[in-house]
């Protein structure tokens, strides 16, 4: 038996070694253990895995795992990631294995650690890590890409002065400064067409493996609901049961595609229920001071007072919302990966939730045509939303979980409405109450231009 057979059969031993080691940590899950293999044997890997499931764990204990099969190994893991907040974060969780981590560009003295040597986990932005640092780091093996869908929506298809941080499409350039190292490219959610891009532009090998699970969280229900122009005639549902509920009224978060209507619904609704003061109600957005985004971000993730927080997409990626099971989209997103992401921040636990979908007739003249036809769908939002991520084949049972739509097809017997759409007035089971009807109130959907609407709308 040569000694790299003997290192496979080792690699288990050492993982077990090490979780046995961090209180932490009481097993991997199937996909997280497959990740690990394949980075610890050296093999590409591109892991597609729900929002919460965990898919940092494994480049987590790459170094912890390679040191219990050597203790001699002085490998260097470089990790990027388009937040600061979220790689942070990461510092932290990877100094929990007893390994030297640390973000570059942030801190001096974390820089110097870096030139020196000194940091075997080192984490940076796309635009860090175009700078000639980079090429003095030694001994690298793995390059991890998290949150690696954001390539794609960089900018790859548009012009480079156009390109949002257009520094993403050069993450690649990263194989040949290091060769050697292993990839391991990570995300929640990729489109079909985004899968092919990213793969192209990390260089991924030919036999790079990539693990996925269905982006369907069948917990999770789809309405779209017409509205006025005027967020006040938007909103005062909202007003009239925060005021009746106040701390016991359910967890939801709102999400604008602008700082603009995210200021001005807050001031709208703190302004009616007297509750600026109260913590029930925050907003964040990029501009938000950062001790208040941590205020923010700690709270969501405990069972707070906090019930109402108004965001744009700023409040999106490493988040983790406890005990939310609601969602409102005021204007649906401009493409469907936002679309996904966002509705995906409620019912983490697993338990019957919903996304709203407020649209009004200026809110869809700049979204994408996939999300045009999720709007517009007259038969399954769900499976109009899913097809952009999977081939497979989507049933919702109860057909009521669905969405509005799949509503007035289920037979069940006991169909009856989440209590968040109690509280927004969406639950219909009558086909012809649904959003696209034949009555004079009807949306008339153009693809490839801008969406008309007939009456209904001051």
């Amino acid at each position: 038996m040569n000694v790299g057979a003997i290192i496979k059969m080792a690699i288990p031993m050492a993982i077990r070694k090490v979780v046995g080691e961090m209180e932490f940590i009481t097993a991997l899950k199937h996909n997280q253990m497959e990740i690990l293999m394949e980075i610890l044997n050296g093999n590409d890997c591109f892991a597609i895995l729900p929002t919460g499931y965990g898919k940092s764990l494994p480049y987590q204990m790459f170094l912890p795992v390679k040191r219990a099969l050597n203790p001699e190994n002085h490998d260097t893991v470089l990790v990027c990631c388009p937040l600061i907040s979220l790689m942070e974060d990461q510092v932290r969780r990877v100094q929990q294995f007893g390994v030297t981590a640390a973000l570059r560009g942030t801190d001096q003295d974390a820089n110097e650690a870096i030139d020196d040597g000194t940091i075997s986990v080192i984490f940076a932005s796309p635009e860090a890590l175009a700078e000639e640092w980079v090429r003095q780091i030694k001994d690298v093996s793995l390059i991890v890409v998290d949150e690696c869908h954001t390539i794609s929506m960089g900018g790859l298809d548009v012009d480079e002065e156009k390109a949002f941080r257009k520094y993403f499409r050069y993450i690649g350039t990263l194989r040949s400064i290091f060769p050697d190292a292993t990839v391991l490219a990570l995300s929640a959610t990729c489109t079909l067409k985004m899968k092919t891009q990213i793969m192209s532009n990390l260089n991924l090998s030919g036999k790079a493996r990539v693990i996925e699970t269905s982006p369907n969280r069948a917990n999770i229900k789809y309405v779209v609901k017409r509205t006025p122009i005027a967020i006040e005639e938007t909103f005062f549902w909202l007003i009239d049961k925060l005021c009746e509920l106040k701390k016991d009224f359910p967890r939801i978060l709102i999400y604008c595609n602008s700082i603009k209507d995210v200021c001005q619904l807050f001031n709208y609704v703190v302004t009616e229920t007297n509750l600026m003061d109260q913590n029930v109600v925050e907003m964040y957005h990029s501009e938000t001071p950062q001790e208040k985004k941590e205020h923010i971000v700690q709270n969501l993730g405990l069972d707070s007072q906090m019930k109402v927080v108004i965001a744009t997409t700023a409040l999106g990626l490493g988040v983790d919302v406890k005990n939310c099971h609601g969602v409102i989209l005021f204007g649906p997103p401009k493409d469907v990966v936002d679309l996904l992401q966002e509705s995906g921040r409620c019912g983490r636990n697993d338990e019957p939730s919903v996304c709203v979908i407020f649209c009004n007739r200026y809110q869809l003249n700049h979204i994408s045509k996939e999300v045009k036809e999720v709007i517009g769908s007259v038969e399954c939002r769900r499976r109009c939303l899913l097809k952009n991520f999977t081939s497979e084949e989507v049933v919702s049972d109860p057909a009521h979980m669905c969405c509005d739509l799949c509503v007035s097809h289920c037979n069940c017997g006991s169909c009856t409405p989440h209590p968040i759409e109690v509280l927004v007035g969406t639950f219909s089971a009558k086909a012809e109450d649904a959003l696209v009807s034949s009555d004079s109130d009807t949306i008339s959907y153009e693809y490839e231009s801008d969406v008309s609407f007939d009456g209904g709308f001051e």
